[in-house]
């Protein structure tokens, strides 16, 4: 009996011995189980999309063939959600502040590096974020507004999902099709996430 108790201690992670002894970590392996399923099938359904073309506006319809970064998001967390992806606000400002895809990461920097990698879920939207600093003027045409980053004014240049292990899955239009690439091939370009659990 003390063995098999000082193996249970050794092996539990940190924290769940404190909700052991609450008796709460069996109420909460159903919703812990839920979030990580979703989360695979956000990637999933994203995976579909793999070496797509890539095309401004792109949605995988007749009109907007092809995809473009929001459309693999939009696409991936319709299915997974069981949502219209049309209900979707073309503007990141508005997906952000209105929690359409999930509510902002608690991420303590936007500085990509291995601690903020840690920090991320599988299936998390990541935004890609410029600042006014750095180009003084908005994108031309961009009827989106700044939003606030740990204080931080920020525009969205670019968007897609956090597919694990360090990596970026998204329409990248420097590739030119969906692809899933190193997040580290962008340090220096700043960051944020959402999640929808």
């Amino acid at each position: 009996m003390t063995t098999l108790l000082l193996l249970t201690i050794l092996v539990s992670t940190p924290g769940q011995e404190a909700l052991e002894s609450h008796g709460q970590t069996a109420s909460l392996q159903p919703a812990i189980d839920q979030a990580i399923s979703r989360r695979d099938s956000i990637i999933s359904h994203a995976e579909n999309y793999l070496e797509f073309e890539y095309r401004w506006n792109g949605r995988d319809t007749n009109k907007n063939p092809d995809m473009d970064c929001m459309g693999l998001c939009f696409l991936a967390y319709a299915q997974t959600f069981h949502e219209s992806w049309a209900g979707y606000s073309v503007y990141p400002s508005e997906l952000i502040e209105t929690e359409q895809l999930g509510s902002r990461a608690p991420l303590s920097s936007t500085e990509i590096n291995d601690k903020i990698i840690n920090e991320l879920h599988r299936g998390d939207i990541i935004y890609f974020l410029y600042s006014a600093d750095i180009f003084p003027e908005p994108i031309p045409g961009s009827p989106d507004q700044p939003i606030d980053v740990l204080g931080e004014s920020y525009e969205v240049i670019h968007m897609g999902l956090y597919h694990g292990d360090g990596n970026i899955l998204h329409a990248s239009p420097w590739k030119g099709h969906v692809t899933i690439e190193p997040l580290a091939n962008f340090e220096g370009i700043p960051i944020m996430a959402t999640r929808k659990d």
